[in-house]
């Protein structure tokens, strides 16, 4: 079994009181673009305020700790992510050296340390945030943003960003009408930045809180990146003796289904078979213990990825299908966490 780091948010470490950067990032292509928005005192205090609320819901949820197939309640409880487990994407990496012999010699002969696959790039930016370009007002009807954040803290190197997956800027559209209501009604014409008053994860420095898992998935795994992926996530399987044409198949049919995809990244990160310790005998009598049928899953004796039941293929090799101890019944785990 891969061994899990522990990581819980210190709310009372993050400094609300100090320094706030607002920031707005958008995607261009695979790369991600970020400016600073400047704001007055009262604005501030605003922003500081949702801050801190997110910092009581975050102290008043249980910390689950990150695992592939975990989805968290999120009425109860908030997602930790450690930052010792978080691993850049392939794309995102330095080229491996190389040997004498040819080989790759920064490759981990046995990866099988669960991992947790992230695009760096949004910690990236909200490393540089005091550093961004400032977006004027009237460039703010020019873009569609992915998220904003506010980023707190004085100190350059313990800075923690609060991130909400949403676009800020609204423009006004021909048809509607907007007044700001004072002593008397007053047009407004300007465009907009909306801001919630709530964020979706703290980005600490040793981790992050994740209140919002769906927010957590579309920010940290860019789906084009993770799609360059899919052929390293396959090749990990290499006690299962897979041949060319079925990790081509898998990979395949990963890129035109997420679903799969999202499966196979969980498999390589929980790291049982990178770790070289299930092989197809084992996986053929899991088959029969669970009474699944052998013809739908298997061809020629191997695991088969092209017909109807490759999903059903890659829950087996993920420990979702099992069987009541107790009621007999055969069951699938949506969502399952290692026994503490």
């Amino acid at each position: 079994m891969t061994p899990v780091r522990t990581w819980t948010l210190d709310t009372s470490a993050v400094d609300i009181a100090g320094d706030v950067t607002l920031v707005v990032a958008r995607r261009r292509g695979k790369s991600l673009e970020g400016f600073k928005i400047e704001f007055d005192a009262t604005a501030g205090d605003a922003i500081r305020e949702v801050c801190r609320e997110t910092l009581r819901r975050v102290a008043a949820r249980a910390a689950r700790q990150y695992e592939p197939s975990l989805h968290i309640d999120a009425d109860s409880e908030y997602l930790a992510v450690p930052d010792a487990e978080l691993v850049q994407h392939e794309a995102f990496r330095p080229k491996p050296r190389r040997s004498g012999n040819g080989e790759e010699a920064d490759r981990d002969p046995n990866p099988s340390t669960a991992t947790i696959e992230t695009d760096p790039q949004v910690r990236d930016l909200l490393r540089r945030a005091s550093g961004l370009e400032r977006l004027p007002a009237e460039r703010l009807a020019d873009y569609t943003f992915q998220f904003y954040a506010a980023v707190v803290g004085s100190s350059a190197t313990a800075r923690s960003a609060f991130v909400r997956k949403a676009n800020p800027a609204k423009v006004l559209r021909r048809g509607r009408m907007v007044f700001a209501y004072g002593d008397r009604l007053k047009f407004v014409d300007d465009p907009l930045l909306l801001l919630d008053e709530w964020f979706d994860l703290v980005v600490a420095p040793g981790g992050i809180a994740v209140l919002n898992q769906p927010a957590f998935e579309q920010l940290f795994r860019d789906i084009e990146v993770l799609n360059e992926r899919y052929p390293i996530y396959a090749e990990a399987f290499s006690t299962l003796q897979l041949a060319e044409d079925q990790i081509t198949m898998l990979v395949e049919r990963c890129r035109h289904n997420s679903r799969l995809g999202n499966r196979l990244r969980q498999i390589y990160e929980s790291g049982h078979l990178a770790a070289g310790n299930v092989t197809m005998k084992q996986v053929k009598r899991e088959i029969d213990k669970l009474g699944l049928p052998r013809d739908t899953l298997l061809k020629d004796g191997r695991l088969d990825f092209s017909g109807a039941d490759a999903d059903t293929v890659l829950k087996l090799l993920n420990d979702d299908l099992f069987i009541g101890g107790l009621s007999g019944v055969q069951y699938e785990a949506g969502s399952k966490a290692r026994r503490r």
